[in-house]
């Protein structure tokens, strides 16, 4: 055993020294060189796929989304304020006293102006995009990205895919509700109507933090918020 390793010492010491060093030094360098290249590589396709999805996300309604959520309320609550408004604009002050609110109501026909409000809103949801070509495509490649931007990304499309399913439902209880007025129907309105609202308010908050998380501001602008303000909601 000692004879073996003395003749592998041996061996060892009888090589040159240059040529030893020169080997390893080679070998680091073309690792190296071989690790940068992977690494750009790698860089590369993150910053391709962080792109793609940056521009899908920041394409995408949810702002519009959020203005159609606030537009279906169909109570009295929302009513009044549109007969307030009819009073305001239309009826003389000298006349105000003197005529009823049914009166108005009938006579400036407010449930059917309601009702073809309720129609337009249903028009701008039937025209949103809900596609997501590039996220369906690149769901395996994902990876590439940062832990954190991955999991931004996917809360992002999750909450998506649940305002793309209750839109419709929340949209057809409200026409329901208001023409024809049943208590029965009063529990699927307010349901679906809520958690419309609530889904795409939190839609609106977590594209301006999947858009922060991928840096998007390296190629578009980031808005304040993605979320409708009281002007948005108003309609002609």
């Amino acid at each position: 055993m000692f004879g073996n390793l003395a003749e592998v010492w041996s061996t060892l010491l009888n090589l040159p020294i240059s040529a030893f060093i020169s080997a390893l030094i080679g070998g680091f360098i073309s690792y190296f060189a071989l690790y940068q290249s992977d690494k750009r590589s790698s860089n590369e396709r993150q910053r391709r796929i962080r792109r793609a999805i940056i521009s899908e996300i920041d394409s995408l309604q949810v702002k519009q989304m959020h203005i159609i959520s606030q537009l279906l309320e169909t109570g009295e609550d929302d009513l009044g304020v549109l007969m307030s408004t009819v009073k305001n604009l239309m009826v003389p002050d000298e006349l105000e006293e003197r005529v009823s609110d049914e009166q108005i109501r009938e006579a400036f026909e407010i449930d059917q102006t309601k009702k073809k409000s309720l129609t337009e809103v249903g028009r701008q949801a039937n025209e949103i995009y809900y596609g997501t070509p590039v996220y369906d495509s690149n769901a395996d490649k994902l990876g590439e990205l940062e832990p954190e931007q991955i999991n931004a990304v996917i809360q992002f499309y999750r909450v998506l895919e649940q305002v793309k399913n209750v839109m419709g439902k929340a949209i057809e209880a409200a026409e329901k509700e208001f023409e024809q007025d049943s208590d029965n129907l009063e529990f699927s309105y307010d349901y679906y109507i809520s958690q419309l609202q609530n889904l795409t308010e939190e839609l609106a908050e977590r594209k301006k933090t999947v858009l922060q998380e991928l840096n998007a501001d390296e190629f578009i602008e980031i808005e304040d918020t993605y979320k409708a303000n009281r002007t948005d909601t108003e309609q002609d």
